[in-house]
């Protein structure tokens, strides 16, 4: 099943392309979104096949493209530097750009003849999926950044603020607790040693129990294991058939 974003802040044209999604014959999932920032939101939790994306979220606004904005920063994430874009838009001279800079599938113009926007669904319906790494999203001061999980040796959350070490360097992430960032980031290889810190088990250099630290690949400093959570910790390890000191 593939799942699609349209995004479009009109109502008249959201009902058309719901009822041009329900007309075909690929088993398909949609996002309905009328903002940015909350396609911004399900792109966080969702992995997104094709796109569907209105250039004028704002049409108040004579120099709205914030549609053409969001598409220019999912083309900087790895997961959607090629993922199906399709534009709608009233505009004509923002073409020759969605297609040459930001590779769109498709760019359709309002007011739209349903068979146009349906041979553009079906066409870019067969595509193959794209097989992706194993991508994080998180959102620090209003952009979206992600990582590849397999680049995380460790984070740390401290005063309600995560940190994430990778093995090119550290980020920040505000406003966010380890227990939450645990379910988000849905990885087996991710196990928490205290209450504020969760490591990669496949970085572990040597764990001594008795002591209550971790050595890592990649850092110099050890990592305590909390007093409250060690046995727990070394079940988890057992489990991963991770050698104990």
């Amino acid at each position: 099943m593939k799942r699609i974003m349209v995004l479009e802040d009109k109502d008249k044209y959201r009902q058309k392309i719901q009822k041009i999604i329900e007309s075909l014959e690929e088993c398909t999932y949609v996002f309905y979104v009328r903002t940015s920032g909350r396609a911004y939101e399900v792109l966080e939790k969702n992995k997104i096949d094709i796109f569907l994306v209105d250039i004028v979220l704002k049409p108040e606004n004579m120099s709205d493209i914030s549609g053409l904005t969001f598409v220019e920063n999912i083309r900087r994430m790895n997961q959607y530097k090629f993922t199906p874009v399709i534009f709608l838009s009233e505009l004509e001279d923002p073409k020759l750009y969605a297609y040459r800079e930001l590779k769109c599938f498709g760019y359709i113009q309002k007011p739209f003849r349903e068979e146009a926007l349906q041979r553009e669904l079906e066409s870019v319906l067969e595509l193959p999926a794209m097989r992706t790494k194993n991508t994080v999203y998180f959102r620090n001061e209003g952009i979206l950044y992600s990582v590849n999980s397999d680049d995380i040796i460790y984070i740390e959350s401290i005063r309600r603020k995560l940190f994430i070490y990778t093995t090119t360097g550290q980020m920040s992430m505000g406003y966010e607790t380890a227990g939450k960032f645990m379910q988000k980031i849905n990885d087996g290889r991710f196990v928490r040693c205290s209450r504020y810190i969760i490591i990669n088990v496949d970085y572990i250099q040597q764990v001594d129990l008795k002591n209550r630290y971790i050595h890592m690949k990649g850092i110099e400093q050890t990592i305590e294991i909390g007093s409250s959570i060690k046995e727990q910790f070394k079940d988890e390890l057992k489990h991963r058939g991770t050698l104990l000191n």
